[in-house]
């Protein structure tokens, strides 16, 4: 049915974008409850997810381990949690990528997907995002690859923002031109159409953040929400 589906809306003259979460599981935190061992766990315990074990010090330069001081061994249970569901896929770990590359491959090759917009994707290493985009231009030399530019909280990993998807085939949310267009969803702060201000913010938006945060105005995604 999946695929009749997506045959339907291309005869229709239309594309079909698939949101993918690969920052996080439903994974439960309790690793003694092996009947909740559903996810990744259950292939290779811990080994999916960032934890204080696998990242001892994170790119920022903080003890990622709840219980242990900076200089002694960690317990290897604490879970890093940028997404803010409990944990974090540990998409720069061999096996990690490979599954992230191979199922996009496989949306993209079985079901004709045209393009992905990955949830949080400011937790993803920016290595696993140039492969995808690398691997899916090789399909699809129109493919279309966005997603959002943060996180949902600290992170061990350098996190993917705005500027750091340059010319490596993906495009980002530009949530600065949001902000100066209507504010921040976090404060009240001057914008554009309460009292006319961020003029030059705004007018940075329109042009494609082509003098901000990209080299061309596709790796930018305008949005006003």
């Amino acid at each position: 049915p999946g695929k009749k589906l997506v045959d339907a809306i291309h005869k229709a003259g239309l594309k079909v974008i698939m949101d993918v979460v690969y920052n996080h599981t439903a994974e439960d935190a309790n690793e003694r409850n092996l009947d909740a061992r559903f996810s990744f766990n259950g292939l290779a315990p811990r080994y999916y997810y960032r934890t204080c074990g696998n990242i001892p010090v994170s790119e920022n330069g903080y003890n990622t381990c709840a219980w242990k001081g900076l200089d002694e061994p960690r317990c290897g249970k604490c879970y890093s949690n940028g997404s803010g569901c409990g944990n974090e896929f540990r998409s720069e770990s061999p096996m990690g990528r490979k599954f992230i590359l191979d199922s996009l491959t496989y949306w993209a090759t079985e079901y004709k997907i045209d393009g992905f917009r990955f949830d949080l994707m400011g937790l993803m290493d920016v290595e696993t995002m140039t492969l995808a985009a690398k691997r899916l231009q090789e399909i699809d030399e129109n493919i279309i690859l966005y997603g959002e530019p943060w996180t949902a909280g600290p992170t061990p990993i350098l996190a993917l923002a705005k500027g750091m998807q340059r010319e490596r085939g993906f495009g980002v949310f530009n949530n600065s031109f949001r902000d100066a267009l209507r504010g921040s969803p976090f404060g009240v702060e001057e914008n554009f159409l309460m009292d006319g201000g961020r003029l030059g913010a705004v007018k940075r938006g329109i042009m494609g953040s082509i003098d901000d945060f990209a080299s061309g105005p596709t790796e930018a995604i305008t949005i006003s929400n």
